[in-house]
């Protein structure tokens, strides 16, 4: 039996990521339908969601400006997930954090982790491989408002308005509906 129907229960950026992925796959076989269900009665929750780097990927494709998604979504830029306290506080102090980066670690190449674990290096892990840590914590961007969309000197990704997403998503359905 084959496919003749899909349909996705719930938007917001999960149901309507999902159709979009779904629709750009399918657009050629017409003879699939792919339907989105969602409550008229239920508004969205316009919370703020996180992203990692792999979404500008799926932006792209859908054929969303990064220029359009900043500004109808309420984007800044994110270039990590800081985990505060991580580390045991009597050891580490109680300002402890550590930084999953996005960026690639050395920009000098190389893996610098076994460096940093001999114990000769005084710093924390995230900065000493990578330039990224610094620019986090001083609040800098990753790009400049010059530089292409969708490309950055660091890697980055998006703190968003998940609500404007959903809605900017459900926008695209028109390239593949």
């Amino acid at each position: 039996m084959d496919i003749q129907n899909i349909v996705i229960v719930g938007g917001g950026t999960a149901g309507w990521l999902a159709a979009n992925h779904l629709g750009k796959s399918l657009a050629k076989n017409k003879k699939i339908n792919i339907t989105l269900i969602e409550s008229p009665d239920i508004p969205p929750i316009g919370v703020g969601e996180g992203t990692v780097p792999d979404i500008q990927a799926d932006l792209k494709s859908f054929g969303i400006s990064e220029t359009e998604f900043i500004r109808k979504c309420e984007v800044t830029f994110k270039q990590s997930i800081k985990f505060v306290n991580w580390s045991d506080k009597s050891k580490h102090g109680s300002d402890n954090y550590y930084h999953h980066l996005f960026a690639d670690s050395s920009p000098f190449g190389g893996d610098l982790t076994p460096c940093w674990l001999s114990g000769k290096q005084d710093t924390i892990y995230s900065d000493f491989v990578c330039p990224q840590h610094k620019i986090c914590e001083e609040n800098k961007a990753p790009k400049t408002i010059t530089t292409p969309e969708y490309q950055g000197q660091l890697g980055y990704a998006y703190h968003l308005n998940a609500a404007k997403f959903a809605e900017l998503l459900a926008s695209y359905r028109e390239v593949w509906y």
